[in-house]
């Protein structure tokens, strides 16, 4: 018994112009794929950004320690003083005010080292940027889509250019400094 498929006059055309237009689409849409999921990792400049950004916060946090580690005491040895009520008032609202300014200024110089750090990681952005542009251009692709802008991939893939780009990127940008501007009152 033979059993041919039988396709309605009007399929057969639109059969052919579907599989000829994928072919043309799986060769002109070439595709490139970057993941950047572990870039503080393999990128020097931002692993050396971290770095500096961990050291920077800390340093803020022992000045702002050592500043205020003599008001919290002097504020606590003030609860058992002998000095007149008044005076008392009056030193302890001394005291949290320079507390309070010592806070604010611990903050002013974490917003200005996170600022800093914003500025660096948008030039590393930028630079990724670039290179995913030139590898574009190299391959003929269409497009470079980002391993977090897809629900798959599989890694390693031909298309995968990931190698390709933190070679570039350590080799344009080994390193980047955190660049601060100096704080109010420094």
């Amino acid at each position: 018994m033979n059993r041919s498929l039988r396709l309605p006059p009007i399929w057969l055309p639109l059969l052919i112009l579907a599989l000829s237009a994928g072919q043309a689409v799986a060769q002109d849409n070439r595709l490139l794929l970057v993941d950047l999921r572990e870039a503080y990792e393999r990128s020097t400049a931002l692993r050396q950004l971290l770095v500096e950004v961990d050291q920077a916060l800390t340093e803020v946090a022992e000045r702002h320690e050592t500043t205020t580690a003599p008001l919290r005491e002097e504020l606590t040895a003030l609860r058992q003083s002998r000095m007149h009520e008044d005076e008392k008032r009056k030193r302890r609202a001394s005291l949290l005010l320079a507390l309070s300014e010592a806070d604010d200024a611990a903050q002013q110089q974490s917003q200005l080292i996170g600022a800093a750090n914003e500025k660096a990681v948008a030039r590393v952005d930028a630079a990724i940027a670039e290179i995913e542009e030139t590898l574009k251009a190299e391959h003929g692709a269409r497009a470079v889509l980002r391993a977090q802008e897809v629900l798959w991939f599989r890694s390693g893939a031909a298309f995968d250019v990931t190698e390709a780009l933190y070679t570039r990127l350590n080799q344009q940008l080994p390193t980047i400094s955190l660049k601060q501007p100096a704080a109010v009152g420094d």
